[in-house]
């Protein structure tokens, strides 16, 4: 009884001390180690919580920005999404944090927390996502008259023209130089794809550009496709600057070059001939080498296949076959001899003969959420149980928009630490 008393005691003092002096609560956490309050902050905490950490005071504020945290961040982040929704106004752009694994026997999709929804000066959807950072591009139009089948007639081609790049965490964004050859003549015709990564030593954030011209003829009768070329930009630089080509590959402008380990793949095709390979561009050495693709059903439908990542592996999506579609996985970087078929999903009805198919997120009960890129595009959700695909609203959005979807992992890198002046925010 007197020790109980005794410790009863002393906790009202405390009490009473911290009633006298309401500062020592909010002191408390000035005299933890800086790599204490890192690891809480960057790996306990959700996405918005941690945001508004950075509101906290000053001292937060600061070690929010310091690179040990980013850094720390970054390698603890967990994928969730950035969507775009065409036709939502003000705010089309929308960040969603990943919830939960279907733990829930009743629950049919997965749920997801919105982190937050933003606006930019464009409204076009993100083209691809590294370390927190959206790489967006908008498209410009341009016509000119070719001669076809012996009548002139006249013909749109899209180019390029804004090129993006934005932090929705940090909220803010920069707008990149166009390559020259944008606004080239009309006697040319432009194919573009691009690829956004980081490189592996240097940590130095690159965007590779790809282009096919076609040439035509004295008589505007013929055309010749040219051999890929190939510009890079060093975020920071200002400068694009070109690089040489590793072969006589066709590049398809709707395929978007998938990052991985330091690298950007591509899949293509030969131009004189018919074999099928994955184009490894290498941002340290800004050096090109090729491997081997997966085998897949059908030879004369490569649109349908794509190359992404999936579970930290390389993977391609080979929507070619009219009764199924095959994923498979690269479980050893760079050998094309670990390919493996990771899932196979029938198809019924004919349903998503068409078009580009690629995985976002893979469940542990093998449920699979995927985007499609075709006339449409949509986000769909395969049921490993009902062998299925729902396009449902996930996200408890208005189901009319037409919702484009990336991964997306939330960072703190500050633009700015990127040597860029011209950051804006939003």
């Amino acid at each position: 009884m007197k020790k109980m008393k005794h410790e009863r005691c002393k906790k009202s003092k405390k009490q009473k001390d911290a009633a006298q002096n309401p500062k020592m609560g909010e002191d408390f956490l000035t005299f933890l180690p800086s790599e204490i309050i890192i690891n809480i902050l960057s790996s306990r905490l959700p996405i918005r919580t941690t945001m508004s950490c950075t509101a906290v005071c000053k001292p937060w504020l600061d070690l929010l920005r310091t690179p040990e945290f980013v850094k720390s961040h970054i390698s603890k982040s967990v994928p969730g999404l950035a969507v775009f929704l065409e036709g939502e106004y003000p705010k089309p752009y929308k960040v969603f944090e990943y919830v939960d694994e279907l733990n829930n026997p009743k629950r049919r999709v997965p749920r997801w927390n919105m982190t937050l929804n933003f606006n930019l000066p464009i409204d076009k959807p993100p083209y691809s996502s590294v370390d927190g950072l959206l790489f967006l591009c908008t498209r410009g139009m341009m016509s000119r008259e070719i001669f076809k089948s012996g009548i002139f007639r006249q013909e749109f081609i899209r180019w390029p023209r804004d090129l993006f790049i934005c932090n929705p965490i940090t909220r803010e964004y920069i707008k990149l130089p166009c390559p020259l050859e944008f606004s080239s003549s009309k006697s040319k015709v432009h194919m573009d794809t691009f690829g956004f990564g980081v490189s592996r030593t240097t940590c130095q954030y690159k965007l590779v550009r790809v282009f096919h011209e076609w040439i035509l003829n004295k008589r505007l009768v013929l055309a010749e496709l040219v051999e890929p070329k190939f510009q890079v930009y060093n975020v920071g630089s200002g400068l694009w600057s070109g690089i040489a080509c590793v072969g006589p590959f066709k590049y398809e402008g709707n395929a978007k070059g998938a990052f991985l380990s330091g690298n950007i793949h591509w899949l293509v095709r030969d131009m004189y001939g018919s074999s099928v390979w994955i184009s490894c561009f290498d941002l340290e050495t800004e050096i090109f080498s090729t491997f081997s693709p997966p085998p897949c059903r059908r030879d004369d439908r490569e649109e349908c296949l794509n190359v992404s990542t999936l579970r930290d592996c390389l993977c391609m999506c080979d929507n070619t076959a009219y009764d199924e579609i095959v994923i498979w996985l690269m479980r050893d970087y760079g050998d094309d001899k670990s390919w493996t078929k990771e899932f196979v999903i029938r198809k019924k009805d004919l349903d998503y003969n068409e078009g580009l198919m690629c995985p976002i997120k893979a469940f542990q009960n093998g449920d699979i959420l995927m985007a499609l890129e075709y006339s449409k595009p949509l986000t769909l959700y395969f049921s490993s149980k009902t062998k299925t695909f729902r396009h449902v609203d996930l996200f408890g959005l208005q189901s009319c928009f037409c919702i484009r979807t990336v991964s997306y992992a939330p960072s703190f890198l500050p633009l700015k630490t990127l040597a860029v002046d011209n950051v804006s925010s939003f």
